[in-house]
């Protein structure tokens, strides 16, 4: 399968990928791709390049070929042809891999994976029905976890009390910050009329007032957005001003 100076296997991928339409679509070209796999591995060359012309590229990338030759340069450069305007495609193979078996293999993975999933959720492709008419029955308001069909057994309170924990101490954070004496250019929204170009260069502006107002909306539901909008605000504190500047210093 290898010719005089080390070309291996040129013609073969040529006729592969030449295969006509009709006959690629009933599998002959990836039929003959994988045979040529096979024998290479058994040869013990687990690697494959061609010259691809664009018209081959499609082909080439279905039988696992990619631009992104991993084999180094240094192995192969003179023992391959370059065609001007092809572009040069690599396949590594495993040598514990049976390409002419492998869709089969693939079959017999998927039919054991269903089959396993059929198994443990006997009840996976059944569908259960909405609770639109729930929300109806509560004029279209917001519902109590034990409102809703399957949670009759859940408390309120816990969350309820975690809620009032988190707002408290998201307030004593925001009134410690306001009334800190570095804490004045984050008080209030930048005002647009003094500094018209901030609002051009800050995307997501945020102050502390804002952030009171979240709180009191019950915006912030976890701690974690509560962080990203402190966060946010001294980042946009050191991107809008200079280092040497107060405002700089003050975040």
């Amino acid at each position: 399968m290898r010719t005089r100076k080390g070309h291996s296997n040129r013609r073969i991928c040529d006729e592969c990928s030449q295969i006509p339409v009709n006959k690629i679509v009933k599998g002959y070209g990836t039929h003959l791709m994988n045979h040529l796999k096979d024998y290479q591995v058994q040869c013990g060359n687990y690697h494959l390049l061609t010259f691809a012309d664009e018209f081959a590229i499609g082909y080439f990338s279905k039988q696992g070929f990619s631009a992104n030759v991993e084999m180094p340069k240094k192995l192969y450069h003179g023992y391959i042809k370059e065609y001007e305007g092809a572009t040069l495609m690599g396949c590594q193979l495993h040598p514990q891999m049976r390409y002419t078996e492998f869709s089969s293999y693939m079959k017999f993975v998927r039919d054991i994976h269903q089959t396993m999933g059929e198994a443990k959720y006997p009840n996976k492709t059944r569908k259960y029905g909405g609770i639109e008419h729930v929300f109806r029955q509560h004029g279209g308001h917001g519902l109590r976890f034990k409102d809703i069909p399957g949670l009759e057994n859940y408390s309120d309170d816990e969350r309820a009390e975690k809620d009032v924990e988190l707002d408290s101490k998201m307030k004593l954070i925001l009134k410690k910050l306001s009334s800190d004496k570095w804490g004045w250019p984050f008080i209030a929204p930048v005002d647009g009329e003094m500094v018209p170009e901030y609002y051009d260069y800050i995307e997501y502006p945020i102050d502390l007032r804002t952030m009171l107002e979240r709180v009191k909306s019950k915006y912030y539901n976890h701690q974690h957005l509560f962080i990203a909008d402190l966060c946010r605000m001294f980042a946009n504190c050191y991107s809008f001003n200079g280092i040497d500047t107060e405002y700089y210093r003050c975040g």
